[in-house]
């Protein structure tokens, strides 16, 4: 976490972190589960990792978030099509390696490798990777867009105290 500095809204900024962080999560399994969506816990997990000290980063990590998770749906999919009466672990296999070879090309994509190992391995009985990876999909983009805006909530909140310091300051 970045150093806090520059009281009183250096510490703010640390508790505004902490309670952002707190009800991403809580709000991302809630509302996950109020959809019936198989696996709230990738919706909390999105929510998280898309949670940055800085808007910004908060920004890139949501950007990557989608795009890698988009990206390892397409390379799960591709490796149930091209191998369809394939074993599960020649799919993954295949999935993880290509996954693994774009990752090395752009780092930003990592959780490609995790997306494509999610839907592949959650696939349930009588089910299509086609409907999981959908399923799967609806959850981690639902998690990383409240742990977005959530984000931005709090940044306009802290935003319009600082200036009214200042204001108070000058």
């Amino acid at each position: 976490m970045a150093k806090v500095v520059g009281a009183p809204f250096g510490r703010l900024r640390a508790v505004a972190f902490v309670l952002r962080c707190t009800a991403a999560a809580v709000v991302a399994a809630a509302v996950a589960q109020r959809l019936g969506l198989g696996h709230p816990v990738w919706a909390c997990v999105s929510a998280l990792v898309v949670s940055q000290d800085r808007i910004g980063d908060t920004h890139r990590a949501l950007g990557w978030r989608v795009a890698a998770t988009l990206i390892g749906l397409v390379v799960a999919l591709l490796s149930a099509t091209v191998l369809p009466g394939g074993s599960a672990e020649l799919r993954l296999a295949l999935a993880v390696g290509i996954a693994a070879s774009i990752t090395r090309w752009r780092a930003e994509t990592r959780v490609c490798m995790w997306t494509a190992v999610i839907v592949l391995t959650t696939v349930p009985p009588g089910g299509t990777v086609v409907r999981t990876g959908l399923d799967r999909a609806q959850e981690v983009l639902l998690g990383a867009l409240i742990g977005a805006v959530l984000h931005q909530i709090a940044e306009g909140v802290i935003l319009r105290l600082e200036r009214r310091a200042a204001a108070r300051a000058r």
